[in-house]
C-alpha cells in the first residue's frame, strides 16, 4: 500500500465534509502525517482547508483549533515562522485574522506562539529561539495591537524559562535588551533578578 496515496484519498473523503470536532482532529491527524512525506503537499491541503470554510462562522460549532494552531505548530518543525507568516497571506483576510489571533495572542498563555517558544526552550535550542523573537519584533507592526503586545510576549518567554528551570541569565539578558525602551527592559529583567 502507497502511504501517501491512502492518506490523499483520506483526505479527499473529508475535505469538504467538515461538520464535527472530530472530522477536524482527523484532518489534523493526516495533514500531519501527509507533512512527513511531502511538505508542499501537507501545505498544499491545509491552504485548500482555510480557503474553503469560514472560519468566523464554523467556529462557532466545530472547534478548528488543531488545523489552526496545532498544524502551524507542527509545520514549524519543516519551516520557519518567517515562512509560515507569508503562508497566510495565501488565505482569505477574515481567515488570516481568526488564525493569527490564535497563534501570536499574546494575552492567551495557550496560543500557539507560546506553545512553539515552549518546545524551542525545553530543547534549549537558543539560536532558534533568539532568531524568531527578532522576526517576531520585525513583524510585530503587522500584529494587531489587541492581539499583541512586544513587551508582553518578551514578559512570557522570559516566564516560560523561568518555569521550565532553564535559566541562562546570558539569554534572559539577550531576550530583556529586544525590548524598545529602557523602562521595559529594566521591567523585563526585574523578572529574573532572584537568580543573578
Amino acid at each position: 500500500m502507497n502511504k501517501a496515496s491512502y492518506i490523499i484519498d483520506l483526505f479527499n473523503d473529508l475535505k469538504d465534509k467538515i461538520e464535527y470536532d472530530e472530522d477536524v482532529a482527523a484532518l489534523f491527524k493526516i495533514l500531519k502525517n501527509l507533512l512527513k512525506i511531502d511538505k508542499n503537499l501537507g501545505i498544499q491541503k491545509w491552504i485548500y482547508i482555510m480557503q474553503k470554510y469560514p472560519l468566523k462562522e464554523i467556529k462557532k460549532e466545530i472547534d478548528f483549533t488543531p488545523l489552526t494552531q496545532k498544524f502551524l505548530i507542527e509545520l514549524l518543525k519543516y519551516q520557519n515562522l518567517e515562512e509560515i507568516l507569508n503562508l497566510l497571506t495565501k488565505l482569505p483576510l477574515e481567515n488570516k485574522g481568526i488564525i493569527e489571533n490564535e497563534f501570536f495572542n499574546v494575552f492567551n498563555k495557550q496560543s500557539g506562539i507560546y506553545n512553539f517558544f515552549e518546545k524551542v526552550i525545553k530543547n534549549k535550542e537558543t539560536s532558534k529561539e533568539i532568531e524568531n523573537i527578532k522576526l517576531i519584533k520585525n513583524n510585530a507592526k503587522n500584529y494587531d495591537p489587541l492581539i499583541f503586545d512586544f513587551t508582553t510576549f518578551l514578559k512570557n518567554i522570559i516566564l516560560i524559562h523561568i518555569q521550565t528551570n532553564n535559566i541562562n541569565i546570558k539569554v534572559l539578558l539577550k531576550i530583556s535588551d529586544f525590548s524598545n525602551n529602557k523602562k521595559d527592559k529594566a521591567l523585563l529583567k526585574t523578572l529574573f533578578i532572584d537568580y543573578i
